[in-house]
């Protein structure tokens, strides 16, 4: 199992420097022939709230354009990626972090009662929903789910985030008998124990396939509204 980890000893920001770690983490296990399942987990404090405000509230919009096509491009590349993905969130879930769950495959949250906070709250900060998202969103949400999480900007407690609300599969033990990290780790061995492969990546692709001819065709054109 690969194990990247994020932390800017803050809230784990996607900043262009961040984006830039996680794309060349990603790039080492891909040339790691070894590796048969991917673990991404946050800092003691948060998974992550998302893109770097700085720039997202800034007035250049070339640069936001730039952030959220990078931010689609990782997401992407989660999506569609060979390996199983599963996510430690071990915190805040917002924004970029909330999308990054959904692009991922098995999700472990924080124990029932924390204090984390995940969601997509884009409306709530005068940010237009990429299409990527809308589309990671329908692969994991109910239509009934979407509503609620994307047009009212809902945020919920970890064990709220759960079943058909699309952002997490299973929350780690309350009695702190197994970190959310290390949950994650074993979670992703036994998956990487049981698929094998192409037929993994196949049966990946063909469940997504549509959301990403979606994605991929609107791309650059969706990333233009940020310009305007």
């Amino acid at each position: 199992v690969g194990v990247i980890g994020m932390d800017d000893g803050k809230m784990n920001s996607f900043s262009f420097e961040m984006m830039n770690q996680l794309n060349d983490k990603l790039d080492d296990i891909e040339n790691d022939q070894d590796v048969k399942a991917v673990v991404l987990h946050g800092n003691e404090k948060c998974f992550s709230a998302g893109f770097d405000l700085g720039v997202m509230m800034g007035k250049d919009k070339n640069a936001v354009a730039d952030m959220i096509t990078e931010g689609c491009k990782i997401g992407l590349r989660l999506f569609e990626h060979r390996l199983p993905i599963v996510i430690g969130c071990t915190g805040h879930g917002l924004a970029m972090g909330a999308i990054t769950l959904l692009a991922s495959d098995l999700r472990i949250g924080p124990p029932k009662g924390t204090k984390a906070k995940i969601g997509l709250n884009e409306v709530a900060i005068n940010v237009s929903p990429p299409i990527f998202m809308l589309e990671m969103a329908r692969s994991k949400m109910t239509p009934e789910a979407m509503n609620t999480s994307i047009l009212q900007a809902k945020i919920y407690p970890p064990e709220d985030a759960l079943g058909k609300v699309g952002f997490l599969d299973e929350l780690a033990p309350q009695d702190g008998s197994e970190s959310v990290v290390e949950m994650a780790v074993r979670r992703a061995q036994e998956i990487a124990d049981t698929v094998q492969q192409p037929s993994f990546r196949n049966a990946k692709l063909g469940m997504r396939k549509q959301s990403l001819v979606t994605i991929k065709g609107t791309l650059e054109e969706d990333m233009n509204q940020y310009r305007k």
